[in-house]
């Protein structure tokens, strides 16, 4: 059995909007993971300008344990630029983003930290996915080109990852859609980085609605895969988006 490092400092992102019915099992049980895995970390949660309680149920759980971090996003920014913003603050030993709706189970995040031994990024699948047909269509698809295009050969492409934060830090990104989670693979596994995958279950939606797999999002990652395909710019920078502070933390320039 793979022992637990603890004194490696993990920061997880967690991402939510109008995710009032699940966020405070989640950090909760995120809280309750990180205290088995390190004696060393902190969570940001994210508030993507949501319209229920979520946002006051962040600032409780700050309010009670100055290692948990809110930003509030004044305007919603939807998963892939918060999902940049997060890459761009990694910090830490081990660095991963969840969401807030429990479809992923924090507790898990315990044997994810042992498979994580010997590997820069593990990239986690779905077991018996909780999805509807056409979501895992679009998966099977993704693999397909994935597989083709850039020569990779991974389970699924768009749930929980963990990252040693040197790996995010060494290059630069140009997606601004659902490709953002593939583009960092790829530029990844280009500079050598080991990467590795682990199962985790997955649940229902208890709550909320889902915003993924929408035509106008699906369109937009062909496009973005179509556009790196062809170009391969590796050198380009991503604007992180306006508008998004920590409470009571100056925001980098």
């Amino acid at each position: 059995m793979t022992a637990l490092n603890q004194d490696n400092h993990w920061m997880i992102f967690v991402l939510a909007y109008n995710e009032a019915g699940t966020l405070h099992t989640v950090v909760e049980r995120t809280v309750a993971a990180l205290g088995e895995i390190t004696r060393s970390w902190e969570i940001v949660i994210i508030d993507d300008c949501s319209r229920d309680r979520t946002g006051a149920i962040a600032d409780r759980w700050a309010e009670q344990d100055s290692r948990i971090h809110v930003i509030h996003n004044e305007v919603n920014q939807g998963i892939s630029r918060n999902l940049l913003y997060a890459f761009r603050h990694a910090d830490g030993d081990v660095f991963g983003v969840i969401c807030g709706d429990m479809q992923f189970d924090p507790a898990d995040l315990v044997e994810l930290a042992k498979a994580m031994a010997g590997c820069d990024v593990l990239n986690t699948y779905r077991v018996s996915r909780s999805d509807p047909l056409r979501r895992k269509l679009i998966t099977a698809i993704e693999r397909s080109l994935n597989r083709f295009l850039f020569g990779l050969r991974l389970r699924d492409y768009h749930w929980i990852k963990l990252y040693r934060p040197w790996v995010l830090r060494s290059f630069s990104v140009t997606s601004t859609s659902q490709f953002l989670e593939t583009e960092v693979l790829i530029r990844a596994k280009a500079i050598g980085a080991r990467i590795a995958e682990a199962p985790t279950r997955h649940f229902p939606r208890v709550s909320g609605r889902a915003g993924g797999g929408s035509l106008r999002m699906v369109v937009k990652a062909f496009l973005d895969v179509l556009w790196f395909r062809v170009t391969q710019r590796h050198g380009q920078t991503t604007t992180i988006p306006a508008g998004i502070q920590f409470s009571g933390r100056e925001e980098d320039a």
